[in-house]
């Protein structure tokens, strides 16, 4: 009998999902869904889309998927059976979770997440966390880039955001505090420029403006304008009510959504601010966008076990 001593090593590695659509019926809002369901994993950042037909899959995205070697396959497509035995046989995954007609409304219902690797709530992030997250990544403290996509009326740039960088759900804190100001100031409004009388009205109401100012037609609220400072990234509104220009200062709290985190708030209003926005971007050190975070592992997210007669070994990163 061998009974030499032996050591077991213990590394924990977020599971691997992949995801196969096919692109001629699958709709952006259902990739959208399936972006931010990765989002909400530790290691979601790095689980693939995969396109196929349901018959084949391209040999390119095949390889990419062999070297993927995901434990999970989640389908939105039907799979032929001659597809089901080729991923059986070469990728051998702990589940293949095949589509079904009558679950394809929503994505919640079509995944199945029993198999789900940990969870990470982004929109609750605490200092010691984030830290935790970047400890000895890097030599500074990391720095949370959020984006403030709430007066962008481009719709493709919006989505270009939101599936390259991820953006936070963020507070509205509104003053109970109005004014009114002259019907008359509708006209400069119109022509995007913030008027004197507003800038001093807004200053008495202790809401300061800095030198990056402008006015234009609100998308976020429909029949007002939007005072947007860039330089302090706040947004007021400005609407008409009672035979005159009623001002309601609003200001968005991100000091309060994320407590001690080191952030910088980027306010985008069109593609030319966008592109700006990711060139200081490029040349900003240590910036970390909200699909980042799930990819770092994180020393304290370990598996809970609700039996505690027993434990399970797996020998090797894959089966």
């Amino acid at each position: 009998m061998f009974t030499r001593p032996y050591s077991i090593y213990i590394d924990k590695r977020p599971m691997r999902i992949a995801f196969l659509v096919n692109p001629e019926s699958t709709s952006l809002e259902t990739v959208d869904t399936i972006i931010n369901y990765n989002r909400s994993l530790w290691g979601g950042r790095f689980n693939p889309i995969i396109l196929t037909d349901g018959h084949t899959i391209d040999d390119k995205w095949w390889q990419f998927l062999r070297d993927i070697d995901p434990d999970v396959i989640k389908s939105l497509v039907p799979l032929s059976i001659d597809l089901i035995e080729k991923i059986e046989n070469f990728l051998s995954p702990l589940e293949i979770e095949q589509f079904r007609e009558d679950q394809q409304s929503t994505l919640r219902t079509l995944i199945n997440t029993r198999n789900a690797s940990a969870g990470i709530d982004l929109n609750s992030l605490n200092p010691a966390d984030f830290e935790t997250w970047y400890q000895g990544v890097w030599h500074e403290d990391p720095m949370l880039g959020i984006f403030n996509l709430d007066e962008m009326d481009d719709d493709i740039g919006k989505h270009f955001v939101r599936r390259n960088f991820g953006t936070f759900r963020l507070p509205k804190t509104i003053s109970p505090e109005t004014f009114v100001i002259p019907e008359s100031l509708k006209i400069v409004l119109s022509q995007g420029v913030v008027p004197p009388e507003v800038h001093d009205a807004f200053k008495k109401a202790g809401v300061p403006f800095s030198k990056e100012v402008f006015s234009k037609k609100s998308i976020h609220r429909p029949g007002s304008w939007a005072i947007i400072d860039q330089g302090n990234t706040q947004i007021q509104y400005v609407e008409s009510r009672d035979h005159g220009l009623s001002v309601q200062p609003e200001t968005r709290s991100f000091t309060d959504e994320f407590g001690e985190i080191k952030n910088k708030v980027y306010l985008v209003t069109n593609r030319k601010s966008l592109s700006t926005t990711l060139l200081k971007l490029a040349r900003t050190p240590n910036i970390v966008f909200r699909d980042q975070v799930c990819a770092f592992p994180e020393s304290e997210r370990d598996v809970r076990y609700p039996l505690k007669d027993h434990f399970d070994v797996v020998v090797g990163d894959t089966l």
